[in-house]
């Protein structure tokens, strides 16, 4: 235990208040000033990520609308002319290093929320895509396997009805 600590407890312990308030506020101001301290060593790599941030805004926007500009303004999946949203094919961290046009697809606002709720039909749809804009493999098993798993954790489709051929 550290020893101004120690100290603390006993004056505490001992009944002396006095001695022990004084001593926790002394530690509660250096801890402060640690914190000032630190937070000030931190305040220019923000500045770097904000400049890196901003790049990367840039970059996004250049590959949505090189999205958008090849499809024409339609959704890629149901064909609609009403696509406003460029959906990652790749999700995760290594997203942002997948991000290019051929892993990039322009979808309506329906289309979209399908592909976020993990709609099973939605997601294979969207791995063949993957494989006919030519992404990298990578990114075409990631949206294949997003999609089995949703497929397996679907409960089993109900059976056909037997049908009298007599």
């Amino acid at each position: 235990m550290n020893p101004s600590i120690r100290r603390v407890l006993e004056a505490v312990e001992s009944g002396d208040y006095a001695y022990a308030a004084k001593q926790a506020t002394l530690m509660l101001t250096a801890y402060r000033r640690h914190k000032r301290v630190v937070a000030t060593k931190r305040a220019p790599r923000r500045k770097v990520e904000r400049a890196d941030k901003e790049a990367r805004r840039e970059a996004w926007q250049r590959t949505r609308e090189a999205v958008l500009a090849r499809s024409g303004g339609c959704c890629e999946l149901c064909c609609t002319p009403l696509a406003v949203d460029a959906h990652h094919l790749m999700t995760g961290p290594l997203r942002r290093k997948y991000e290019t046009p051929a892993c990039v697809v322009s979808l309506c606002r329906h289309c979209h929320d399908l592909a976020h709720d993990n709609d099973a039909v939605t997601l294979c749809a969207l791995s063949m895509l993957a494989v006919t804009l030519g992404a990298p493999d990578i990114v075409a098993a990631t949206v294949n396997r997003r999609s089995q798993k949703v497929q397996t954790a679907l409960p089993p489709p109900p059976p056909h009805p037997e049908v009298d051929r007599g």
